[in-house]
């Protein structure tokens, strides 16, 4: 999407005043042989990180920077992302905020310091075994969207999550809730939690874990909420997609009044409101507590690579506080506290700034372990068989076994 006159100038003005140059003198003060650092990571379709690494190899000849894109869903990703890392093809890998400590437990990253002050919820994503493994790059978090048709007040306050399994919500939720294939599977996984949490605070403990109830009052909660879900689906409260970009899509031609998304959707969002009808009003509003589940990516230094002391002065220009609200102004959620100082040229454009801080800060966290992705599967098989399936079974202590197995 081209960007305006002014976020342009804005965007220019920041990276000369301060990311680069500050981030600089480390390097050309013993510059050594040219070399080149290689990023992996997924793709980023805003161009808010090619223009930083722009930025970055324009003041570093010697050290440039370039990202090569793996995978098309999160899993392709963390698998492409290994090979590399195994075979230092790569000097930093962006990682998504879920796969931290398998990498950390496998010993493909290195452990960092951390000293900059980052919100600490990102930070919590950043550690294993009482280390830090990365440095949060960009944060993302489960937010609600609301459309005002013109002429229509805006609804006063958020209508919380758990209204739209029961009652009377103020209109149609787009969620997506309804998997196709694995690049959307992770997507089902995080709407279906962010559900789970709204309406059963006792099923989760504050790091992400599974609590310790017993098995079969914790079978009956699952299936309480499971069958609310299934309810609000077949009743047209909750309107199921696949994709975060299909519910986009849908919300922009009018298919429900409110958007589960991440904040990343705002500025495609608001593009196509301002073309389509100007005079509507659009507002990201976050989930009221418990929060919307939390995502990002982090930055790690590979394990035993050839250019540690160079990946991480990459690192932190790119998660330094100029940096970092060149990324907001391309729809994501700084991690750097002082990101958010001072900020009156970003809040001008971006001005939910302060509500996703905070709708960061009371997120929700994925379980933060290595086996995060064999418990995300888990959850994927049963709660489609419970919410889809033609026989409404529900689930038995059989899910809560291959839970705790999986976070064993």
């Amino acid at each position: 999407m081209e960007m305006p006159y002014s976020r342009r100038s804005f965007i220019v003005g920041v990276l000369t005043c301060g990311s680069v140059t500050a981030s600089a003198t480390y390097l050309l003060s013993d510059p050594g042989s040219d070399i080149t650092l290689r990023i992996g990571s997924g793709s980023d379709d805003s161009g808010g990180r090619k223009l930083l690494i722009d930025q970055w190899n324009a003041a570093h000849p010697e050290a440039r920077a370039t990202i090569d894109e793996f995978g098309s869903s999160t899993t392709d990703q963390r698998i492409e992302l290994r090979d590399a890392a195994r075979r230092h093809a790569v000097d930093i890998v962006n990682l998504d905020v879920i796969d931290v400590p398998a990498f950390a437990e496998e010993g493909l990253i290195a452990p960092l310091d951390t000293p900059l002050p980052y919100l600490s919820r990102a930070l919590e994503t950043c550690r294993w075994a009482g280390r830090d493994y990365a440095v949060p790059f960009n944060s993302d978090v489960g937010v609600l969207y609301r459309r005002t048709p013109a002429g229509q007040e805006p609804a006063t306050g958020t209508p919380e999550l758990r209204t739209f399994l029961g009652g009377a919500p103020p209109g149609a939720l787009l969620m997506q809730l309804n998997p196709s294939n694995s690049a959307s599977d992770e997507a089902f996984v995080v709407n279906v939690l962010e559900l789970i949490n709204s309406y059963d605070t006792y099923l989760f403990t504050p790091d992400g874990m599974p609590a310790q109830l017993p098995p079969v009052e914790a079978v009956g909660r699952w299936n309480t909420v499971f069958t609310l879900i299934r309810n609000a689906l077949e009743a047209g409260r909750l309107v199921a997609t696949a994709t975060e970009q299909e519910s986009t899509e849908a919300f922009t031609k009018g298919t429900a009044g409110f958007l589960r998304n991440w904040p990343t959707e705002w500025p495609e969002l608001e593009a196509a409101r301002r073309k389509q009808a100007p005079g509507d009003r659009l507002d990201l509003l976050k989930f009221p507590l418990p929060g919307g589940m939390l995502g990002g990516q982090n930055l790690a230094v590979v394990s035993g690579g050839p250019h540690q002391r160079q990946a991480r002065a990459l690192i932190d220009f790119l998660t330094s506080p100029e940096s970092q609200k060149v990324l907001a102004l391309h729809g994501f959620v700084p991690t750097h506290v002082r990101a958010y100082d001072g900020a009156t040229g970003v809040t001008r454009l971006v001005p939910h700034l302060d509500v996703l801080r905070d709708a960061v800060e009371h997120s929700v966290l994925r379980p933060v372990h290595p086996g995060y992705r064999a418990f995300s599967a888990v959850i994927r098989k049963y709660a489609y068989e419970a919410l889809f399936s033609p026989a409404r079974p529900q689930v038995g202590l059989d899910f809560i076994d291959a839970m705790t197995r999986a976070l064993s």
